[in-house]
């Protein structure tokens, strides 16, 4: 597991600061991709309720893998089935708020067939969520222009920011 990156509250929310103390945190392990379809798009999930955007995924149920979350997570999200091309890296949060220590994986996938429709949750449907179909560096520009207040949304975007750079950097290190 390659840990690409670490948030803390206090650094999420302003950009400095020492690492808040920690007490007893919850582990809650979830699963992202960074999705391709046969254009070369990848999947980027609006939440225009929210003003934000995250990688389709989602948390890993009991008793799931994270391989397995991924797979029902972009079926949900995307209406996709999708095929795995390798593991990206990790994304540790420490969210004080909620005294949660979320584990994120993402993985590099490719959509297998045709896209389908979403079967979005009532809550996703109550934040106006919707897949975004854009090139990469397309998806790193919103991210990086969009703000947000929103105290789960700041985390979701630096997450998902970390998460692109890193597959942005391994395609140009593919490419040398």
């Amino acid at each position: 597991m390659h840990v690409i990156k670490t948030l803390y509250d206090r650094r999420t929310i302003t950009g400095s600061g020492p690492m808040p103390a920690s007490g007893h945190f919850r582990t809650h392990s979830a699963a992202r991709a960074i999705l391709y379809d046969n254009h070369g798009n990848i999947g980027l999930m609006s939440f225009s309720g929210r003003n934000f955007f995250s990688l389709p995924g989602g948390r890993v149920e009991r008793g799931e893998t994270s391989r397995q979350a991924i797979r029902r997570e972009l079926l949900e999200e995307t209406g996709c089935n999708a095929r795995l091309l390798s593991e990206i890296g990790t994304i540790v949060e420490y969210r004080n708020r909620n005294c949660v220590k979320k584990i994120s994986t993402c993985y590099r996938m490719r959509v297998a067939g045709k896209k389908g429709i979403p079967q979005l949750t009532d809550f996703e449907r109550g934040m106006d969520s919707r897949v975004l179909w854009i090139p990469i560096q397309d998806a790193l520009e919103l991210l990086n222009k969009v703000k947000t207040n929103d105290y789960w949304g700041m985390f979701i975007q630096r997450r998902e920011t970390a998460f692109i750079e890193e597959e942005i950097q391994c395609q140009k290190n593919l490419r040398v």
